[in-house]
């Protein structure tokens, strides 16, 4: 019970030295951060250091975690608390109890007792104040604001810097938007998966470039590569939307000649067989136009690779449908054939990649575009720093 009590008194004063040891290693922490901040502020000067300030948040953040778990690590013990106790006046007492902790002999109690009284007597928690180690402060604070000094000092590395500075951030935004690609080429059906993998593969390696912060000039040239592929690819993906069309319009009379002419690329046999399908309307009859009807509209749903086509098909199977019993060289029906000839038309005339793929191609020229200015001002902070001699005469 009586070396319980002595451990009780013992505790609010082991807490507040281990506070104040707290306090001196944390200073000292912070200093030797400041010092190093400061000389890493000097270098850059001289040599060029992208993102310094946040290097040196870092750096502090590092350095108070590191002295705040040498503090924790290096917590005084109940033996270290009783020899600064004792060093307040109690001449070995708190000492001499501690060690005789768990003795039961008179001698030992009666001097448990005297150590517990004199604990007692004094307030010794005020005795142990919180001293601020003030050359370690105004230390840090000389170095910290020299660091930020120096810092607002301009040179050629400080310019150099934050011109990298700006063109990594640049590479970090196009490699999130190559990555949100890559997961819209995945979810393209109109991509076989063999192109898909192509696609995968060559952005996987962009990326793995771009992060490696390479020459732009080569950066520049392996986008222009990437660029060249995804064009075949496009290609490639054309002719087999043209090739499904032509496929499916074969297998309707009503479309049979829109389809040669599609095959055969040309626009003029295109526009002739949209006005051949307005004579072949005036001349069919009901049951003729019913059947029409339900094959245009059957057709349209078959064709999911060529939304266009699909789209026009069935808007004229629909205006053919309210028609039947009228008119059918009315406006409605013109209009609708002459959409319809329009998207053969353009189809041929004008392709347009998927959207993912369009996407892609505009972002990496958009890349391109910031690694060819990239490669300009590098080759301009070159001529800077490396001025040519004039020739004399």
């Amino acid at each position: 019970m009586i070396d319980k009590k002595i451990i009780e008194l013992l505790k609010p004063l082991r807490l507040k030295h281990f506070y104040t040891k707290l306090i001196a290693y944390t200073f000292f922490s912070l200093l030797a951060c400041s010092i190093i901040s400061f000389m890493l502020m000097i270098i850059s000067r001289f040599i060029p250091i992208t993102f310094i300030w946040n290097k040196i948040v870092y750096l502090a953040s590092i350095f108070l975690i590191i002295g705040i778990g040498w503090s924790i690590y290096k917590r005084p013990s109940y033996m270290d608390t009783a020899l600064l106790v004792d060093s307040l006046g109690l001449n070995e007492r708190v000492i001499t109890s501690l060690e005789l902790l768990g003795s039961e002999s008179n001698i030992s109690r009666l001097q448990k007792e005297d150590t517990i009284s004199s604990l007692k007597r004094k307030d010794y928690k005020k005795e142990i104040a919180f001293k601020l180690p003030h050359k370690m402060l105004i230390g840090f604070l000389i170095f910290a604001l020299s660091t930020v000094l120096v810092g607002f000092i301009p040179s050629k590395s400080y310019s150099e810097a934050k011109r990298m500075e700006e063109y990594k951030k640049k590479v970090e935004n196009s490699i999130d938007e190559i990555k949100k690609i890559e997961k819209e080429v995945k979810k393209e059906e109109l991509l076989s998966e063999e192109d898909k993998k192509k696609i995968e593969k060559e952005l996987n390696e962009l990326k793995e470039k771009l992060k490696k912060s390479g020459e732009a000039k080569e950066l520049q040239n392996d986008i222009a590569k990437l660029n060249k592929k995804l064009e075949k690819i496009v290609d490639k993906m054309h002719e087999q939307k043209v090739s499904e069309l032509v496929k499916k319009l074969s297998d309707q009379k009503f479309t049979k000649d829109t389809a040669d002419a599609l095959k055969k690329y040309d626009s003029k046999q295109i526009a002739k067989s949209i006005e051949n399908m307005s004579e072949k309307l005036k001349n069919m009859s009901k049951q003729e136009l019913e059947r029409l009807v339900k094959d245009l509209a059957k057709l349209a749903e078959e064709l999911k690779n060529n939304p266009e086509a699909a789209k026009a098909l069935k808007e004229l199977a629909q205006v053919m449908s309210q028609n039947i019993n009228g008119n059918l060289n009315n406006v409605a029906i013109n209009e609708s054939l002459n959409n319809l000839g329009q998207v053969m038309d353009n189809l041929i005339n004008n392709p347009q990649s998927i959207d993912s793929i369009s996407a892609m191609m505009d972002e990496l020229q958009q890349l391109s575009s910031m690694m060819s200015d990239e490669a300009q001002e590098s080759c301009s902070s070159n001529n800077t720093n490396n001025p040519g001699e004039d020739s004399g005469g």
